[in-house]
């Protein structure tokens, strides 16, 4: 039973195949529902919710998504786990959100903001996720200002580098697609693509290379219309 924390850290979150993710994942599940007070079942517990509700969700499957993200919040304040609490009360609201649900997921938002951490952990951190789970639920709702002002908020000294190529590269395509200031574009689009440069992150690096690349397509036909 030892080798299950190993195979959910090197393969169940693992999301470059959501399909292999899956399967690995129904798997334990198996396990779990077959030895529910094993030590070993119980390590994997928070994470196991956690990550079902993330593959339920990009699977569009919101109403079971909730359920498995809700046990993870419990089980993570219950455990005092910092990261999973965090992501998965967010991931409450991001699911509310994707349902359409606009005023609950604020509500969620607002609530976990107010209440602040059940346990010692990063509040800083705890916050900024908090508003880039924000930035997203407008961006998605076409609330450019809000966008902009919550994923600004979001950014802070210490933050991680995954987080802000992700912000920077969302105020970059609002200023594209919404603003057309090219300017902030540029600017944004360079700092995304600077801090996935530092983490090596291939998927970031193509992103801002994109937006670079409309940004300079946008210029240049702004420049011939004047002519």
């Amino acid at each position: 039973m030892m080798i299950l924390p190993e195979l959910f850290k090197h393969k169940i979150r693992d999301f470059g195949d959501n399909t292999g993710a899956y399967k690995d994942i129904m798997c334990l599940k198996k396990l779990i529902e077959a030895n529910p007070n094993s030590p070993a079942i119980k390590q994997v517990l928070p994470d196991f919710n956690m990550t079902m509700g993330m593959l339920l969700r990009d699977q569009y499957r919101y109403d079971e998504s909730l359920v498995y993200f809700l046990e993870a919040v419990w089980l993570a304040k219950r455990d005092s786990i910092f990261d999973i609490y965090r992501d998965t009360s967010n991931h409450v609201g991001e699911i509310l959100s994707l349902q359409g649900k606009n005023k609950d997921a604020l509500d969620q938002f607002s609530k976990i903001e107010l209440e602040g951490l059940p346990f010692e952990g990063d509040n800083k951190e705890y916050l900024a996720r908090i508003y880039q789970f924000k930035a997203e639920h407008f961006f998605r709702n076409n609330q450019m200002d809000s966008t902009l002002y919550y994923a600004k908020k979001s950014l802070y000294d210490l933050a991680p580098l995954n987080m802000k190529s992700d912000r920077y590269a969302l105020i970059a395509d609002v200023y594209l697609n919404v603003y057309k200031e090219i300017d902030s574009v540029i600017y944004y689009a360079n700092k995304s693509l600077d801090a996935a440069l530092d983490m090596g992150a291939e998927r970031e690096e193509i992103t801002a290379h994109n937006i670079l690349r409309k940004a300079s397509s946008l210029e240049f036909t702004k420049k011939w219309v004047y002519l």
